[in-house]
């Protein structure tokens, strides 16, 4: 199907957008993470959170992903619905 590296690289707001992404290709890499809760409790943490976005970011790029059409997943439990889907996991 060809996924761009665009389309690889998704946040998602809620779980019906979660759902849809995974639905798109048959692997995932998901990162669920609370940011608003651990940027408020510490800052290093915060900054680990950011860099494993960029992660997330630099490997949706990555050609032997791109070939096999890996989906890289970003949720972030804190907005919408996500937090209680996130625990179904």
């Amino acid at each position: 199907s060809g996924l761009t590296a665009r389309q690889r690289n998704i946040r998602t707001t809620s779980s019906e957008q979660f759902y849809k992404a995974i639905a798109r290709a048959s692997y995932a890499v998901v990162m669920f993470y609370d940011k608003k809760e651990t940027c408020r409790r510490n800052a290093a943490e915060c900054r680990e959170i950011k860099d494993l976005e960029e992660m997330f970011e630099s490997m949706s790029k990555n050609p032997d992903y791109q070939e096999a059409e890996l989906l890289f997943i970003r949720a972030d439990i804190d907005r919408g619905d996500l937090g209680e889907m996130a625990r179904s996991y």
